[in-house]
């Protein structure tokens, strides 16, 4: 059998059994959670180029997010605003570490000019807020008397 024919069998064989694999790998990992984490930790950090290289290469070019320099926001554009920002939520002033995600990339909508990071909560209460009918809408239903 050539190599071609082996990744061919082998990728068929997956697509039929992927659930199967899928409950293995997910058991491992339940069973070896610290030898995988301690695992992944030491790839990244002996492997921190690559992995540099690989973030910076990531960008919010699907939004078409812009830098203060009018490029292309990046990670590491990213870890230069978490810096500035020590962490911290830009509008409640919380860190990144109480959260159970990472911090969100504010832009405005129409420049596409990115703003600062914000918590998953500030960001969504930020988005009802720009939309102004909606927020017009929700102050007069809250200053209704009951």
């Amino acid at each position: 059998m050539t190599s071609d024919e082996k990744r061919a069998y082998y990728r068929q064989w997956y697509s039929q059994n992927k659930a199967h694999c899928r409950a293995a790998k997910n058991s491992y990992n339940r069973s070896h959670r610290q030898r995988v984490a301690k695992q992944a930790l030491g790839l990244r950090n002996n492997n921190l180029i690559v992995y540099r290289k690989r973030e910076a290469s990531y960008n919010w070019k699907a939004f078409g997010l812009l830098n203060d320099q009018h490029t292309i926001f990046t990670r590491l554009d990213y870890d230069r605003l978490y810096q500035v920002q020590q962490g911290l939520c830009a509008i409640c002033q919380r860190h990144q570490s109480t959260f159970s995600r990472a911090l969100c990339v504010d832009h405005n909508h129409q420049t596409k000019k990115v703003r600062g990071l914000l918590c998953i909560d500030c960001n969504r209460k930020l988005a009802i807020l720009e939309d102004l009918k909606y927020s017009h809408n929700a102050k007069n239903y809250l200053s209704k008397d009951i």
